[in-house]
This record gives structure tokens, C-alpha cells and sequence, in this order.
């Protein structure tokens, strides 16, 4: 049976990321169709329906009555994705949402609650959890419960955007999460121009972790080193644009270095920062998930949990979720 698709939204990562990467998997699934395109901007809409031979539409809802779909992507700003989800999940439609799922604690609630009565399935586009050096990375030290201290630095330049904790800084919180589980204690440290803030955690799982985060640092890069008894996995370049280019990973046992992990190279040009950034991961992921009937990760129960715990940290900086 074929699994039809629609997109809201079709901004700049959604056409830079999102949709290479869903163009690729309905060529490779040949029970993957995507049926419309939507956007406010007609020719936004027009150029990304044109690449996966899908029609454009101006409204989702009057999409969802002529062209019936199996799911959904909500690819739109922050601040709307609360009513569109909230919108998909009342229909029963399964979903793939960006980060944040709601522009605050209190939306991502409803929509996880709104998701587990109607029994929807749903995946969060976290996509650090879904990035081949992370996971890699994770993989060669044992896995999760072999993983004993980790490292996470997000260096940004001239991020000055008040919003900035709630809404960039969630990715390496949800990184932590990914890899640690449950938060137990924790303390930040932070100081202003510029601002940065120093994490300290302890999780339940007994992983130790330190995250430094410096939105206006005189580098961009976001990196990751994973400890386990005997073994070290560093993973370069978490997020697009960095100084570490599309990435890799460096494996280490007893000081040497064992391997340098370089996966992005054997995909096509036009695919490897897409593939390098977990993009192409995490689609492929949630339209295999419900291809097999099985769980999405991170679905909205699993997101609302980083979105607490972000809330914590607003609250004991002194910040509130952005109006």
C-alpha cells in the first residue's frame, strides 16, 4: 500500500534539507508518494512540488479534503507549528514536526497528549539523534549503556537572538538526552557579553556530561566526545555550516587513533550535507517507521521531556520561553 505524503511549509531547511532528503527516500521506497507541496508562497510551493513530482497547493487544509494523505511534514516557523500540528493530530494524521514541537512548554504538552489519546504516530525533527558520527560515535564506545562521560560544545558567531536558549541551544540539550537519558543533576554556570553558559550533568544512567555553549564565540562549531572504559569517539561537525565542514568522526582506544569515520563522501554531492547532518537519517526513519507499524523516534512524548527540562534551565537563568 502506498504511504502518501503532504509537506507545510517549504522554507529554506526544508528545501535546503527536508525535501532532498524525502525526494530521495520516495525514489528509493517504491511505496512512498508525496502528494502535495503547501506554502503561502506560491512559488515556493511550485518549485518544491516540481522536484518530487508532487502538485502545489496554498492551503493544507483544503489540501487534506482534495488529496488525501497517509502523514505529514510540518516544516513551518516555530510559532506555527503548534496550530498546525495541534490541527494534523485532531485529523489522526501522523506527523514529522520541527523542533520545537510548540514554542513553548505548554503547546508541546498539549500536543504529545493530543498525539498519545488519538494514538497518532509522531516523530520530532531532533536531528542530532538521528547524525552517523553521533551514532557512530555511540556505537563503537558500546553503545548507551557502555558510555561513561560525555563532552558537547555548540559554539555559535553573533547569535544574539534572545531566543537563542529556547530555541538553538534545545538541539545540544536533546543531544545530551539522546545519549544520556534522564537528567538527575544538574548546575549551569553563565556570565553575559558575551553570553555563554557551562552545563554540569549527572544523569540517571551514571553518565557524567559537561556542555559548554557560547552563541557568540569567535568559531561556529558543534562537537561531541563520547568515553567509555578503554574507548573514545569524538564526532565533528553536529550541525551544518561549521568550521567542520560535513563532519566526521575520530574513534580512539588507549590514547591512539583506531579509525576516521568520513561517511558523507561515498553519497552524492548534492546529498552529503544533507546525509552528513542527520537529515537524510531522520526521514528516512520516520517514513520507515510507519512503513513497519513500529514507534517514531523521538516522537512527541520523548521531545515534551527535552522541552521540560529546557524549561528548567529557562527558569533558573531568569528567561521565559520567547512570546
Amino acid at each position: 500500500m502506498t504511504l502518501r505524503v503532504g509537506v507545510v511549509g517549504c522554507g529554506a531547511m526544508a528545501t535546503q534539507f527536508h525535501l532532498p532528503a524525502l525526494r530521495h527516500w520516495q525514489d528509493t521506497f517504491d511505496d512512498v508518494q508525496v502528494a502535495w507541496c503547501c506554502d503561502l508562497d506560491a512559488d515556493r510551493a511550485r518549485e518544491a512540488a516540481d522536484t518530487l513530482g508532487a502538485k502545489a497547493v496554498a492551503v493544507y487544509r483544503q489540501a487534506l479534503t482534495d488529496y488525501r494523505v497517509d502523514a505529514c511534514m510540518v516544516l513551518v516557523g516555530v510559532l506555527h507549528t503548534f496550530a498546525v500540528a495541534r490541527d494534523l493530530l485532531a485529523r489522526k494524521i501522523p506527523l514529522l514536526t520541527e523542533k520545537p514541537p510548540g514554542a513553548n512548554l505548554e503547546q508541546a504538552r498539549q500536543l504529545a497528549r493530543l498525539a498519545e489519546d488519538n494514538g497518532v504516530p509522531s516523530q520530532v525533527a531532533f536531528n542530532r539523534r538521528h547524525n552517523p558520527y553521533l551514532n557512530a560515535g555511540m556505537q563503537y564506545v558500546g553503545g548507551r549503556s557502555a558510555v561513561r562521560a560525555v563532552t558537547y560544545e555548540m559554539f555559535r558567531v553573533f547569535r544574539r537572538e534572545p531566543s537563542f536558549p529556547a530555541y538553538t541551544m534545545i538541539h545540544a540539550i536533546d543531544a545530551l538526552r539522546h545519549v544520556g537519558g534522564k537528567p538527575e543533576e544538574w548546575s549551569v554556570f553563565s556570565r553575559e557579553d558575551p553570553r555563554g553558559w557551562t552545563f554540569i550533568v549527572r544523569f540517571a544512567s551514571g553518565v557524567l556530561a559537561t556542555l559548554a555553549v557560547y552563541p557568540d564565540a569567535g568559531i561556529r562549531s558543534e562537537r561531541c566526545s563520547l568515553h567509555s572504559a578503554e574507548r573514545t569517539a569524538v564526532a565533528y561537525g553536529l550541525h551544518y555550516g561549521t568550521a567542520d565542514g560535513l563532519g566526521w568522526a575520530e574513534l580512539h582506544e588507549r590514547a591512539p587513533l583506531r579509525r576516521r569515520i568520513d561517511l558523507a563522501a561515498s553519497w552524492p554531492a548534492e546529498l552529503q550535507p544533507v546525509f552528513a547532518h542527520g537529515f537524510l537519517n531522520q526521514v528516512g526513519s520516520f517514513l520507515d517507521s510507519l512503513r513497519a507499524g513500529r514507534a517514531c523516534y523521538p516522537d512527541l512524548t520523548e521531545a515534551l521531556k527535552t522541552m521540560e527540562w529546557v524549561d528548567q534551565i529557562l527558569a533558573r537563568l531568569g528567561q521565559t520561553w520567547p512570546e
